[in-house]
C-alpha cells in the first residue's frame, strides 16, 4: 500500500500526506457532510414542555460551539414547562448518526435523586460529562423527557442538534470509535437541575 495519498475534491487537493491521516480526514468530512446536512437548533415545541435551546459549555460555564475531545463538557437543555410536571426524567444520548446512541446519561436509570421533584415555567437541565473521551468528528444530540410515572414521555427520543468535537485523542487514551456503538458506553456524568 501507499505511505502517502492526496485527496482530491472537484480536481484540487484538499488534503495530502500520510495515508492514515488523509483518510481519517476524508471519512470525517464525509461523515460531517451527511450529518450537518439536516442540522437543527435543539428547540422543540410540545403541548406540555418546550425545549427552547441546547447548548454546550467547558469546564469554566463558557459556552463552545465545539466541545474539545477528552476534556470535561455540560450540555445544557434549557426549557419551557407549560404546566407543572412532576418528577420529569430527562435523558439525553450522543450518537454517530440514527437513534441508536452510543452513550445515554438518564434521569430515569442512573438515580431518582437526580429527578426534579417537579418543573414549570423556564428552567435548565444539565448534564456534566467529565471526560468526553471521543474521536474529533460530528455527533448527534438525542433527548427524550419520559412522565414521573415512567409510562409515557413528555418529549419522546428524538434528535435535538448536531455537534461536532474538536481536538484529538492523546496516545494511550481510550475513545469510542464507530466499532464501539454495538452496545452503550458509560461516561460518567452528573445532573443539575436550575
Amino acid at each position: 500500500l501507499c505511505s502517502r495519498v492526496a485527496w482530491l475534491r472537484h480536481g484540487q487537493i484538499v488534503e495530502e500526506g500520510p495515508t492514515a491521516a488523509v483518510i481519517r480526514s476524508y471519512l470525517s468530512s464525509v461523515q460531517d457532510e451527511r450529518l450537518m446536512a439536516n442540522p437543527t437548533s435543539g428547540a422543540l415545541t410540545t403541548p406540555d414542555l418546550d425545549i427552547l435551546a441546547v447548548t454546550f459549555h467547558d469546564s469554566a460555564g463558557r459556552e463552545v460551539e465545539r466541545p474539545s475531545s477528552g476534556e470535561p463538557v455540560v450540555i445544557r437543555i434549557a426549557y419551557f414547562a407549560r404546566r407543572r410536571l412532576e418528577r420529569p426524567g430527562f435523558s439525553i444520548g450522543i450518537s454517530e448518526g440514527g437513534a441508536h446512541a452510543f452513550t445515554i446519561a438518564s434521569m430515569v436509570v442512573d438515580d431518582e435523586a437526580c429527578r426534579p421533584d417537579a418543573i414549570e415555567g423556564e428552567g435548565v437541565v444539565e448534564c456534566r460529562f467529565e471526560d468526553l473521551a471521543v474521536q474529533p468528528r460530528s455527533y448527534e444530540l438525542w433527548c427524550s423527557v419520559r412522565t414521573g410515572n415512567d409510562f409515557s414521555d413528555y418529549i419522546p427520543w428524538q434528535r435535538l442538534r448536531m455537534f461536532s468535537v474538536d481536538g484529538s485523542v492523546g496516545s494511550g487514551a481510550q475513545a469510542v470509535t464507530s466499532s464501539m456503538t454495538q452496545a452503550p458506553v458509560k461516561f460518567r456524568h452528573s445532573w443539575r437541575v436550575e
